[in-house]
């Protein structure tokens, strides 16, 4: 069973090179694209991740385009890195519908996964993750010089990926300490979908909802000390028994001032040391009548985003974003979708109506 969702189901993909396609050469001006509305992809895997841990699966990126818009020639001014959630993967290209609405949208779009497999990305706490998702920043950046400016850098993601691009941006001081990774030159964003803030609090909301048992399985077994399907403060794996890894409990808290785990984050873990980054955070609150954990129910409760976001909003640095979406099912939130609103438009709405 799959236990995380991302958004969006892939579609047919289109791959082409830059082009209208045509037998001959379009005369294109200088400083433009060449006509065309085919998209450009390329799928990267780095072997073991480049031996970094934990694990020992390859990490993987893949950059998608559209050859009209974002080209040699007239590079873009935004990328997006959309962080896979769960069980979705960016080797296999299931995420590349939700790339080309972003490339539509005037963005270099990249998926990034620092794992390969669903079970691998579930074994390890999210701080951890923190030397993998640099190293794939970092390739993926140079993979798209030609492409993009350096100007905007949007890090994204659902559910797992709406997850550890927070916990790393605050336990790795990232907009501080690897700014020239993590930053753009002149804007820098995070949109956060479904994403987790406090593991103790979810895990015990998974507890005690009906059929959600798998999902609290996962929630726990991350930390190490055991993958009970219900909670229980006595079985030495929940946080609440006092496990052997608790710390990393904590480090994966990230709602300032949080007392259970106590996050060890303040404001200045989550701003850069000049300008602002934007954070935006979203919950979708499962399709109307969905049971909690079913395809189409609720899998992070809203709480999970409000949280961080009133935490943020005081911090100087930042500027601070919440949205719900109370009938738009965990597996679409954050994507591109003509019969329920789940966010994507919107987070680029947002990015624009803040100078993007």
């Amino acid at each position: 069973m799959s236990r995380f969702f991302a958004p969006l189901a892939a579609t047919a993909l289109v791959a082409a090179s830059c082009g209208s396609g045509s037998s001959g050469s379009p005369v294109v001006d200088a400083g433009q694209c060449a006509p065309s509305t085919d998209y450009v992809v390329a799928p990267v895997a780095l072997s073991q991740c480049d031996g970094l841990g934990p694990g020992t699966e390859d990490c993987h990126f893949r950059i998608v385009t559209n050859a009209g818009q974002c080209c040699a020639e007239k590079p873009c001014d935004r990328l997006v890195v959309y962080w896979a959630g769960g069980n979705q993967t960016c080797e296999t290209g299931d995420m590349d519908a939700l790339l080309k609405g972003y490339a539509d949208r005037g963005f270099v779009a990249a998926c990034a996964q620092p794992y390969t497999t669903e079970n691998e990305g579930g074994m390890y706490p999210y701080h951890l993750e923190f030397d993998r998702m640099n190293n794939l920043m970092q390739k993926l950046r140079i993979d798209v010089a030609t492409l993009w400016t350096g100007d905007k850098l949007a890090t994204a993601g659902t559910s797992h990926g709406g997850t550890a691009p927070l916990v790393i941006a605050a336990s790795a001081k990232v907009f501080k300490q690897h700014a020239d990774v993590w930053m753009g030159k002149t804007h820098t964003a995070m949109l956060l979908y479904d994403g987790i803030s406090n593991p103790k609090t979810l895990e015990e909301w998974a507890g005690s909802q009906s059929g959600c048992g798998l999902f609290h399985q996962r929630y726990v077994g991350r930390y190490g000390d055991g993958s009970p399907l219900t909670h229980d403060c006595g079985n030495g794996a929940c946080y609440c028994s006092n496990p052997a890894h608790a710390s990393d409990w904590v480090k994966d808290t990230v709602v300032i001032g949080a007392t259970e785990p106590p996050s060890p984050y303040t404001c200045a873990d989550f701003a850069p040391d000049s300008g602002a980054v934007l954070y935006r955070f979203a919950s979708c609150s499962g399709a109307s009548g969905a049971s909690p954990c079913g395809i189409l129910g609720d899998i992070v409760p809203d709480e999970q985003q409000e949280a961080p976001y009133q935490a943020l909003t005081s911090c100087s640095g930042v500027v601070a974003n919440y949205a719900k979406y109370p009938t738009c099912a965990h597996l679409l939130c954050g994507g591109f979708t003509t019969s329920e609103n789940c966010g994507g438009d919107d987070g680029v709405n947002w990015l624009e109506a803040n100078g993007w």
